[in-house]
C-alpha cells in the first residue's frame, strides 16, 4: 500500500494482499502471535476501505524490500553461427554430382558418409552454439 491519504477510499484486492502480505512478514519475524495473525488477516481480507486496512498494519513496520534477482539475458545469437555447415554440405553435393557425370555412375555414398559425419558432431558440442 503506497499512499493511505484518504481512509474513506474503498480498498482492491491488491491493497488487500499488500497487507496480508505485510502481516505474513511481520508473522515470520515473530511480531505477531498466531491468534493476532489470524485475526488481522481475517480482517484485512474482510476490509472495505483503507483506513480498515491501515489499522491492521498501524503498529507494525513496513517490511524492507527484498531486492529480486535479476536474470542474466542471454547473449544474443548470431544465425550465421547456426549455419556453419552449409558451406560443407553444398561443397559436397558439388563434389558428387562433379564425380557422378565424370565417371558416368551415380555415387551418393559420399554424400551420406559426409553427412554423417557432420551431424556427428552436433552431439560433441563442435561448431554450434547452444546456450
Amino acid at each position: 500500500m503506497e499512499d493511505f491519504q484518504d481512509s474513506r477510499l474503498r480498498a482492491s484486492d491488491e491493497d488487500r494482499e499488500k497487507v496480508a502480505e505485510t502481516l505474513r512478514e511481520n508473522y515470520a519475524q515473530g511480531r505477531l502471535t498466531l491468534e493476532e495473525f489470524d485475526e488481522r488477516t481475517t480482517s484485512a481480507y474482510a476490509a472495505k476501505t483503507l483506513g480498515d486496512l491501515r489499522s491492521l498494519t498501524g503498529d507494525l513496520p513496513v517490511p524492507a524490500v527484498r531486492p529480486q534477482p535479476v536474470p542474466e539475458a542471454p547473449p544474443p545469437r548470431n544465425p550465421h553461427q547456426s549455419m556453419w555447415w552449409v558451406p560443407f554440405v553444398v561443397l559436397a553435393i558439388v563434389g558428387v554430382a562433379v564425380v557422378s557425370l565424370t565417371s558416368g555412375h551415380v555415387h551418393i555414398w559420399p554424400l551420406w558418409i559426409f553427412v554423417f559425419l557432420v551431424f556427428r558432431g552436433f552431439g560433441r558440442g563442435r561448431p554450434h552454439n547452444r546456450p
